[in-house]
């Protein structure tokens, strides 16, 4: 091979630069590895884009070495006289060392690329606005998970009252009534109850007053049913882990593929979504509220 057959097998002219034989090999590469690529010349076509890259770079000292293997061979045969292992065909060379190679090489190059993307964005990440946010998110879900964890240890409000279940039309949807708090129920529980007088003995967490367990009694023959539904109170510690969530991401700032695509954007996303939720699906942050003015 010499400079001008590396120069078309990459496609690239005598004036391009680093960065254009760089990216001309890479797109190759993609194109022809025989991973991505069944046609059955993928393999050859592959070894030869890296055999080319690597003789116009010359740079990675790994191929150095196998250069110096090479030459090392060649002396032991003067069929080869004192022909270079780049101005070679490399036909002495084993085409399965000389795929390890290509793939060595195109995995290599590729991970310094990602990593580059990766580091970017992690640099952006922590000079701008981004990191700022997510420390007061950070902040205000760690109180939050607190909270809850205080509201579900805290004694529980225990209370027996009468229920009543009502079907909502508009939504084709049937409720057990308890003290004018509304829990969804299977459309057959509503019919085989329907008429029946039920009596609810439930617990409440003490702030959020989100139900911990529902119990209901069927007063005509005394059957049991547990109708508890899915709180954070009656699905703790579930809901402080997730709030806990960004504080433990700190202790695991890297620029890599999960913390750049997926922990950032959870914590600058996701978040503050549950958080929301929380506050203010089925009136909680309206029953804190009341709470909070009673004791003040």
């Amino acid at each position: 091979m010499n400079r001008i057959d590396a120069l078309r097998i990459l496609n690239v002219s005598e004036l391009a630069s680093e960065t254009e034989i760089k990216t001309a090999y890479r797109k190759l590469a993609l194109a022809f590895h025989p991973d991505h690529n069944p046609s059955p010349e993928s393999r050859d076509r592959f070894i030869e884009i890296h055999e080319a890259y690597e003789f116009l770079t010359r740079k990675n000292q790994s191929y150095k070495s196998q250069e110096s293997e090479y030459q090392t061979n060649t002396k032991k045969d003067k069929r080869y006289g004192s022909s270079s292992f780049y101005d070679s065909n490399f036909g002495s060379i084993d085409p399965e060392k000389r795929y390890q190679w290509a793939r060595q090489a195109y995995e290599e190059a590729f991970e310094k690329r990602s990593q580059r993307i990766y580091q970017r964005f992690f640099d952006d990440y922590k000079t701008g606005y981004k990191r700022k946010l997510v420390i007061l998110i950070t902040v205000f879900s760690t109180l939050l998970a607190l909270v809850f964890t205080f509201d579900f240890l805290s004694p529980s409000l225990e209370d027996t009252k009468v229920a009543s279940l009502i079907q909502k039309e508009d939504y084709s949807a049937f409720f057990l009534v308890i003290e004018g708090r509304e829990v969804k129920i299977s459309r057959e529980f509503y019919f085989s109850n329907k008429g029946h007088l039920l009596v609810a003995e439930y617990e409440l967490s003490p702030y959020f007053q989100d139900f911990k367990s529902i119990e209901i009694l069927r007063v005509t023959d005394g059957k049991f049913w547990d109708l508890t539904p899915t709180t954070p109170a009656s699905s703790f510690p579930l809901v402080p882990l997730i709030l806990v969530f960004p504080l433990l991401s700190f202790l695991k700032e890297v620029p890599s593929f999960n913390f750049v695509f997926f922990v950032i954007h959870f914590n600058l996303i996701l978040i503050p979504l549950i958080i929301f939720l929380l506050l203010t699906w089925g009136g909680r942050f309206g029953r804190l509220s009341i709470y909070l003015e009673s004791v003040i």
